[in-house]
């Protein structure tokens, strides 16, 4: 069983606007409305690529039957805690004509501490049955900033590989926590590293510098051009084939879940990277966010191209 953690739940309001312009009036119909926030991106991911999953997280009391609900229509067992406060919402706005999305994130509202205590203890009561334990994503005003640093201490006090997926500060900080592995994307590695990553030797320097910090797989994604990895002693380099994208919100997403689904099933590195890249590729060929076509996946899979070459950390 994979244990997805979502501590920042949000409503994802998707619309599709052609010829959408800033500063315009435009009629719209209604909006596609989903369970999200990249934890449970992940989540459901997983479970189109056929893993067990169970999602945690925060949710609005009053958004709770609508979360539960659409996480258990997509084959996750959902164990949310209710939160006092209104789950975040974030629109991502479509146009079919245009090149890329635009997001609006809602940062969430202020949580107080007690509700991370009462997450955590779920995951300690979860984390037996779990083969890996996966977070993703922001985590909601009010709540400490070692949060994920937490979660990967109780994952190898159970012995469970750890999948990070967080930027700035709570990427940081989670670190402590010594996870497997970690998957930022190039500009939250950047931010990370504190400087411009302009090559492909600029990122690989900083994966091995995330390695030297204790997690044994570092993982960038770097959108149509793939992915770089520095794990087993090897620099990977992941490239997938030419698509015409339709939706690229959550594509990181499924990345991390064909990480998750790849480590769970013990494939080779190079097995567990390709599974990966396929899958947020997928991702971006369909219009929902975080969702997995079986088919296009396995079309996309003996297509990704892997290299490596021994590297120096």
């Amino acid at each position: 069983m994979i244990l997805a953690l979502c501590l920042n739940c949000s409503l994802d309001t998707r619309y599709t606007v052609p010829g959408f312009r800033a500063g315009a009036i435009h009629s719209v119909p209604p909006p596609s409305v989903t369970a999200g926030g990249k934890g449970l991106n992940l989540a459901r991911v997983a479970a189109q690529l056929g893993a067990e999953v169970t999602a945690l997280g925060l949710v609005g009391e009053r958004e709770l039957d609508f979360f539960t609900a659409a996480m258990a229509a997509q084959g996750v067992q959902p164990r949310f805690t209710p939160v006092p406060v209104p789950s975040r919402r974030c629109l991502n706005i479509v146009d079919p004509r245009g090149d890329a999305p635009t997001e609006i994130l809602e940062q969430g509202w202020p949580v107080s501490a007690e509700y991370l205590d009462a997450v955590l203890g779920l995951a300690e009561e979860l984390a037996p049955q779990a083969s890996v334990i996966c977070a993703s994503g922001s985590v909601p005003p009010g709540l400490p900033a070692d949060a994920y640093a937490r979660l990967g201490k109780l994952a190898r006090k159970f012995g469970r590989p750890f999948i990070l997926d967080a930027r700035g500060e709570h990427l940081q900080q989670g670190l402590r926590g010594l996870p497997f592995a970690v998957k930022p994307n190039r500009a939250e590695l950047e931010a990370w590293a504190g400087t411009p990553l302009q090559t492909e030797l600029d990122i690989a320097a900083a994966l091995c510098r995330l390695v030297r910090e204790g997690t044994e797989l570092a993982v960038v994604s770097l959108g149509a051009e793939g992915a770089m990895a520095v794990g087993q002693g090897r620099l990977w380099r992941v490239r997938p084939p030419r698509v015409q994208a339709v939706n690229t919100v959550g594509s990181g997403d499924a990345f991390a879940a064909g990480l998750a689904v790849g480590l769970e099933r013990n494939l080779p590195l190079a097995e567990v990277l390709a599974l990966a890249c396929a899958s947020g590729t997928a991702n971006a060929l369909h219009p929902e966010t975080g969702h997995v076509d079986r088919k296009a996946l396995a079309d996309l899979l003996p297509r990704i191209e892997i290299s490596a070459k021994e590297v120096s950390r």
